[in-house]
């Protein structure tokens, strides 16, 4: 008995690539158009599903399902410009019909990143508002004397003793910071 893996029936053996063969044809598949890119990858990505699928079976019921699935075929490579232009709303619309499912999966996690990005940075920008705004600043202008043990005089507009009957007052009304 030889030591090659051809020897040993069980091992999976490396398969020969089915869409990036030669130079020449990757050249031809970066010429390709963006919606015909899609309509390759989303054929391509059905079939690894579906290898994918027969391969599960086998797992789950060798006897019924006999046959492995065969490895799962690479995408074409989609440039960087061509995603930048699918995030383009009225071009998505154009190509809808051909996003494959983890394209779909990845512009939503990019679109999510971002989302999550631009949150920060108006909470960064929000933060330092918040801060200057809760800070006490007094300049004497409101200053009113006050004297231990009695209540401070509360005064209250005429519109709330209007309306009394009709809307109940706020609770958020009655904060230090309102009166």
């Amino acid at each position: 008995m030889t030591d090659t893996m051809t020897d040993i029936p069980d091992t999976p053996q490396p398969c020969a690539p089915c869409t990036h063969t030669s130079p020449a044809i990757i050249q031809l598949l970066k010429w390709l158009s963006l919606p015909n890119i899609l309509q390759k990858n989303k054929k391509i990505e059905a079939e690894n599903d579906a290898r994918s699928a027969k391969t599960l079976n086998n797992a789950l019921d060798p006897v019924g399902h006999p046959q492995l699935g065969s490895e799962v075929a690479l995408l074409i490579t989609i440039d960087p410009k061509d995603l930048a232009q699918l995030r383009i709303l009225s071009f998505f619309a154009s190509v809808c019909n051909h996003v494959y499912n983890s394209l779909a999966r990845r512009l939503t996690d990019d679109e999510l990143k971002e989302r999550e990005e631009k949150k920060w940075k108006d909470d960064d920008i929000s933060a330092d508002d918040v801060r200057l705004s809760k800070r006490r600043c007094m300049d004497g202008t409101n200053h009113v004397e006050r004297v231990v043990g009695e209540p401070i005089p509360i005064e209250f507009c005429q519109s709330l003793y209007d309306t009394e009957i009709c809307v109940a007052v706020p609770l958020p009304f009655f904060l230090t910071w309102n009166l």
